[in-house]
């Protein structure tokens, strides 16, 4: 598992998942000028990454897990080499776990504005965390998982079939490999 170094802003690799200290992991909402693993790692494209809305929105998160205590960070797109199919399956069949073990889940809803209304949460259901601090617009507290029980029902909407399989093999205890492209066939491997 790679993970960021909540000071510093610097990678560190996990080889054994069981020595991972306590981190935050964010789920959020993507916009316009999301980072990526490589560009992060480019020394050519890194000042060009750092100045993106997305590098923005990792130091706040950043900010907040130094708050509390924690470390280390994790956030998807920016963890993940989705240019390795390998590195992409082996993380699909990983994410429950990940947010499970995780101390703090930070969700970031970009789009929602205040105040907060229900509505605003349907799209966004997350049933593998413990705790979960939701944030709207421009950082705004906006509650915990607990306060906000009604409106994050556990239901999940995909934009692609086979991610609607794929988001149940936590919950199953299972792996298997993803093949983007298979559609429907990926409940029948599920």
């Amino acid at each position: 598992m790679r993970l960021l170094k909540a000071r510093s802003l610097e990678f560190e690799e996990f080889l054994d998942e069981k020595t991972i200290l306590l981190y935050a992991i964010l789920s959020h909402r993507w916009e316009n000028e999301e980072i990526t693993y490589k560009e992060i790692l480019k020394p050519t494209r890194k000042a060009l990454a750092e100045a993106k809305r997305g590098f923005q929105k990792i130091r706040v998160y950043a900010a907040k897990a130094t708050k509390n205590s924690l470390e280390y960070l994790w956030v998807n797109i920016y963890y993940i080499d989705k240019t390795s199919s390998t590195e992409l399956s082996k993380a699909i069949n990983s994410m429950f776990r990940w947010y499970r073990a995780a101390a703090v889940c930070y969700a970031y809803l970009c789009d929602v504005p205040p105040p907060l209304a229900a509505e605003g949460l349907q799209d966004f259901k997350l049933i593998a965390l413990r705790k979960l601090v939701f944030y709207i617009n421009n950082w705004m507290p906006a509650g915990t998982k607990k306060e906000l029980a009604r409106p994050i029902a556990p239901e999940r909407k995909t934009t692609r079939i086979e991610d609607t399989a794929y988001c149940m093999l936590g919950l199953f205890d299972i792996n298997m490999p993803m093949l983007y492209g298979e559609g429907e066939r990926a409940f029948i491997r599920l």
